[in-house]
């Protein structure tokens, strides 16, 4: 019986681990494509300034 505890146990503790790494992942791909959004809005700005 305190096997199963122990797997059950162990089980959810690796549950809760792949979600953490799921929210983590999930947050640096928005970090990501904010990063990408200001990088293009930046050469934008910049060709704009380059034709004056």
């Amino acid at each position: 019986m305190q096997q199963k505890q122990k797997l059950l146990a162990a089980q959810a503790e690796l549950k809760s681990k792949e979600k953490e790494k799921l929210l983590r992942d999930q947050e640096l791909a928005g970090i990501d494509a904010m990063i990408t959004g200001q990088e293009k809005e930046r050469k934008k700005i910049a060709q704009i300034y380059m034709m004056i």
